[in-house]
């Protein structure tokens, strides 16, 4: 047996085979996501296939116009854009729109550049906390196509996929930060923060942001940053600026969302409740997920508790064979066990209300009530196994080297023996556990009866093929560890059988559709609905799919398919006891009317002497009617009269007496000088005359005057001017909009101008540009001065590792 060296070298050589393994990430992110960046081809998404598509698409129209997007027409009678933006201000999302790239590339490229920063980032982690090469590497490529991260391909989830793969990214700059006292890592902790929080998964990033601030306070601990004072006082102030420019970084999403939060169906301090926040809960059971998807099923073969399930905690053979070996060889080594700890609070997280440490989390944690879905924790659990995994491997690849390297002068130590036989024979150990799981599952499922005997079939297939990678990785382990393998070709194989394991079950999570043109082409209804002239609404019933696909051509909808919609506008529609709204508020002909809801699109027979059928044709895969609102009240109307009403109560109240007619009697909160007129044409008439999200012009003719009530939502930053002069305006019929107008012609205008976005724009602006402006200077005096010891391109030093004894 030969011995071979560990890391060795000049700084510049580990710069350039560490930049050669993130070349090496980026391709393989580049070949996973190739079918999706064809031509005739896009990604598949449930969420952004339904949803998000129709959002990207009106925020890149709207910066291809010159214009910030702020105000989304189309769904929900109007929401406010700027303060529910998705991704819209992500670096890499606002690199993509100025170059002009279509959305559906859009899309599939940003998931091609973060799993990329996935695997980049686990492997710096790795290679700071004092890893070798090898085992960093193959962190990396663990993590980034570990299942979890990959699945939320499935389901469209980018923000989620932004938070999860800028996090170990994060650490490592916060582990540099700690270590040195030195502000670019905080400055750089700051800037991948930031970027998580731009993302707009505020949830996910409030994870990160939990899972730093104990990483944090571990490292003071472990690298004596407390001590003397000045030292902790320096990190102390360190972390605060990590802070200051993650949130800085972030305003144009914060400070416009902070003025919503109030306005959004999750106000108030208590949330929604507890179900509410443990809602999709991860089942303790579906643990078997790490090794067995198939234990639970996925997708549609999902037997689990919740109603359904879009991901898998898939980690593979590797990961999980190196752990069952690290609780071994890893005792008394201090700095992995940390992700041991990391990893068991993120899970108590994930089980939400399965366990009963979640009601101290609801009640302790703040934000916490404000959630749901508790397993997005997940991905800090995934993080967590291939960190303790890699620092498996390499202190594995320290005690062979030992012991290979001994000669008869110098004979290796007892312990070190030992520790090497012991983890040949952990590994076998597990392979062999693993086959009689498996042997276990075949004889259940031969034994069951025909219900369970699919189900079990699966499980027992998905055994097997988890018992096949195991065995292969304990093989070679074994043969690595004895030295008949050198570490090159260990670590090859190993790599090759890790993207072997993972990709079979990742693939599941990874399709594609015909491209948007195609996809999204305008099937009958909606082809029949684009012919109208608007503006007007559209009420699609609940038998139907609650999408947005008739919002790309330009057809507006009563409700569409939103996560965080105006509170006052669902109340409005009618709120519902699982769901924000139930829409049954609509029932009454004048709320439908006063929605301007022209058209419903049903499968159902209606009859209703309002309502008349007008077109019948396929949509969502299924013929429907269009049924026409005889009723309809125009999108801007002049009202005669105006009541000043005291509260919701009040005004529905008033709208549910059998005397009110909304064409007759605007409904207002607060006082009005509006003269009541006996004529019901004396009031005028209104045309729009511009209609765009963020401007509307409409002309009025009034003899008399009245209020012109405008029916889309009301919400600060919406001004109105009568012919250039400000005027004031209230809200109408408790979400729209009302103007009081003299007699005589007019052109009022509403502007959407809001304070808290131009606020967030500059704040968000200006720390980007202090960012960049301080990386460019670091930059060009490094390019001056020669690398200093202990810096990320230099040799990992092996005595200052937080896993240190």
């Amino acid at each position: 047996m030969t011995s071979e060296p560990a890391d060795s070298g000049p700084a510049g050589a580990s710069a350039k085979v560490g930049a050669g393994i993130s070349a090496i990430y980026l391709m393989l992110s580049l070949l996973f996501f190739l079918p999706a960046l064809l031509p005739g081809k896009q990604i598949f998404g449930t969420d952004y296939l339904s949803t998000a598509y129709f959002w990207e698409e009106f925020a890149s129209a709207r910066f291809a116009a010159g214009e910030i997007p702020s105000w989304l027409p189309t769904v929900y009678g109007g929401v406010p854009f700027f303060a529910n933006p998705m991704d819209v201000y992500y670096p890499a999302s606002v690199l993509f729109r100025l170059v002009g790239l279509p959305t559906h590339l859009h899309l599939a490229l940003l998931f091609v550049v973060q799993y990329w920063i996935a695997g980049t980032g686990t492997y710096l982690l790795l290679r700071e906390l004092g890893a070798r090469t090898a085992p960093s590497a193959l962190g990396g490529l663990a993590y980034m196509f570990t299942g979890y991260l990959i699945s939320y391909v499935y389901a469209g989830h980018d923000g989620r996929a932004i938070v999860a793969t800028l996090a170990p990214l994060f650490l490592f700059a916060l582990h540099g930060g700690m270590r040195t006292g030195l502000l670019r890592w905080f400055a750089l902790a700051g800037a991948v923060l930031g970027s998580a929080f731009l993302s707009f998964q505020i949830q996910s990033s409030y994870y990160l942001m939990l899972a730093g601030g104990l990483w944090c306070l571990y490292l003071l601990w472990a690298l004596r940053g407390h001590r003397p004072a000045r030292q902790l006082l320096r990190r102390l102030a360190g972390g605060a600026a990590t802070l200051v420019l993650a949130f800085a970084l972030a305003a144009v999403n914060f400070v416009p969302f902070a003025g919503y939060v109030e306005s959004s169906p999750r106000a108030g301090s208590g949330g929604r409740g507890y179900d509410y926040a443990v809602s999709w809960s991860m089942p303790p059971e579906e643990i078997a997920g790490l090794a067995v998807p198939e234990r639970s099923g996925t997708l549609e073969y999902y037997r689990g508790v919740n109603p359904f399930k879009l991901h898998t905690e898939y980690a593979g053979a590797l990961v999980l064979l190196l752990c069952f070996m690290g609780g071994y060889v890893l005792k008394g080594v201090r700095g992995p066990w940390f992700f041991v700890a990391l990893g068991a609070f993120a899970l108590t997280l994930a089980f939400g209300g399965y366990t009963p440490l979640y009601r101290l989390y609801y009640a302790f944690l703040p934000g916490t009530a404000k959630f749901r879905a508790p397993s997005i924790a997940f991905f800090l659990v995934s993080l967590s196994l291939v960190v303790f995994a890699a620092s498996a491997l390499d202190r594995l690849m320290e005690l062979r080297d030992r012991v290979l390297a001994a000669s008869p002068e110098d004979p290796p130590s007892e312990a070190d023996e030992e520790l090497v036989r012991s983890a040949a024979i952990l590994a076998v150990m597990g392979a062999v556990g693993v086959l009689a799981w498996a042997g276990w599952a075949t004889f259940r499922a031969a034994t069951s009866g025909p219900g369970p005997s699919t189900a079990g079939a699966g499980y027992a297939l998905g055994m097997w093929r988890f018992s096949l990678f195991a065995v292969l990785t304990a093989a070679v382990l074994v043969l690595w560890l004895r030295g008949w393998v050198r570490t090159l070709v260990a670590v090859v194989v190993l790599a090759l059988v890790t993207l072997a394991d993972l990709w079979l079950v990742d693939r599941q999570f990874f399709h594609t559709v015909r491209e948007p043109s195609e996809y999204f082409a305008p099937d009958e209804v909606a082809g029949y609905l684009r012919q109208q002239e608007g503006p007007f609404r559209v009420y699609v019933l609940s038998d139907l799919p609650q999408n947005n696909y008739f919002t790309l051509f330009g057809i507006q909808l009563v409700g569409g398919d939103h996560g965080n919609q105006l509170s006052a506008y669902n109340e409005f529609l009618g709120e519902g006891e699982t769901s924000y709204t139930d829409f049954g508020n609509l029932e009454d002909p004048r709320y439908l009317a006063l929605v301007n809801a022209r058209y419903l699109v049903t499968t159902l027979d209606l009859d209703r002497d309002y309502l008349e059928p007008v077109f019948r044709g396929r949509t969502s895969g299924t013929q429907a009617t269009v049924y026409e609102n005889r009723r309809l009240l125009p999108r801007a109307f002049m009202v005669p009269t105006a009541t000043s009403v005291l509260g919701w109560a009040g005004l529905q109240a008033r709208m549910r007496q059998g005397s009110f007619a909304p064409d007759r009697e605007v409904l207002l909160y607060g006082e009005s000088r509006a003269t009541e007129l006996s004529d019901p044409g004396a009031a005028g008439d209104a045309e729009i005359l511009q209609y765009d999200p963020a401007r509307v012009v409409v002309r009025t003719r009034s003899p008399k005057g009245g209020h012109l009530v405008l029916t889309d939502n009301f919400y600060p930053g919406w001004q109105a001017a009568i012919d250039g002069e400000e005027a004031s305006i209230q809200r109408a019929y408790h979400t729209f909009r009302a103007v009081a107008v003299p007699a005589g012609d007019h052109e009022v205008v509403f502007t959407f101008e809001p304070a808290p976005l131009r606020a967030g724009l500059v704040i968000s602006f200006t720390t980007a540009l202090l960012l960049l402006s301080g990386g460019v200077v670091w930059l060009l005096g490094r390019r001056l001065r020669p690398a200093p010891a202990g810096t990320l391109e230099a040799t990992p030093d092996r005595s200052r590792q937080t896993s240190a004894p």
